[in-house]
């Protein structure tokens, strides 16, 4: 069956086999996406660790010069290990309950 297209019988209806063979490529589909999901790597470049962090260009630069995420570094491209972005947002975790505690401490 060609992409995109539904084949009906006379009376304008979609057999069992059409919904089925829909279906199947849509799971195909889906199944790509989600192995072509660019924060599914091991690597990330630095526009995708932009993106990622919602942060400029001269940000991700000053965050390399003090040391707060390494990178490495091939030719002119630079790239940055994901696991390592999701650590540094687990070691920058601001507990509330905790916040609220030392507010209140400091304030009697």
């Amino acid at each position: 069956m060609a992409r995109n297209t539904i084949k009906t019988t006379p009376e304008g209806t979609v057999s069992f086999d059409d919904l089925y063979e829909l279906r199947s490529d849509l799971l195909r589909e889906i199944e790509g996406l989600k192995n072509n999901d660019r924060f599914n790597r091991k690597w990330l470049r630095s526009f995708e660790v932009m993106q990622l962090l919602n942060i400029s260009a001269g940000t991700l630069q000053n965050m390399r010069f003090k040391g707060v995420l390494s990178y490495s570094k091939v030719n002119t491209m630079i790239f940055y290990d994901y696991e390592e972005i999701l650590k540094l947002f687990e070691k920058n975790r601001i507990n509330i309950k905790e916040k609220m505690e030392e507010i209140t401490r400091r304030r009697r």
